[in-house]
């Protein structure tokens, strides 16, 4: 069995075995692929959820105030920089498995979207045109 000694500056010393530290590093080693093989693919899909949740609300919720300041605010230009959040966000943040129920729900808001932003891009084309 080997030993190493670590000096410390009062002069004391701890003696550690070369088993006790490879049995310390197989420990970490173990608990590390532990973590990995115990989450689920829906646990991953619903922290990636939560993080949507959070990135999308967040920008939503804050750009008002930045539209406000750059004296933009309409709830045209509100809605087209949300939707592009959206579509960037929810690509980010797409699930692995696509087929669970808050994938299905957002493909539905991303289509009233794009409907939105065909509605918008016609009214302002008819407004050019005319």
């Amino acid at each position: 069995m080997r030993r190493v000694a670590e000096r410390f500056g009062n002069n004391q010393s701890i003696t550690i075995s070369g088993e006790a530290k490879h049995q310390q590093h197989r420990h970490v080693r173990m608990t590390w692929m532990r973590q990995f093989r115990t989450i689920s693919p829906q646990q991953v899909d619903e922290n990636r959820f939560k993080l949507f949740l959070v990135s999308f609300g967040s920008v939503v919720m804050v750009l008002p105030v930045f539209l406000w300041i750059l004296e933009l605010l309409s709830v045209q230009i509100y809605f087209i920089l949300s939707f592009i959040w959206l579509l960037v966000s929810s690509e980010i943040f797409a699930p692995e498995q696509r087929m669970n129920g808050w994938w299905g729900w957002l493909q539905l808001l991303k289509l009233i979207g794009w409907i939105g932003l065909a509605y918008i891009v016609i009214e302002r084309v008819v407004l050019v045109v005319t």
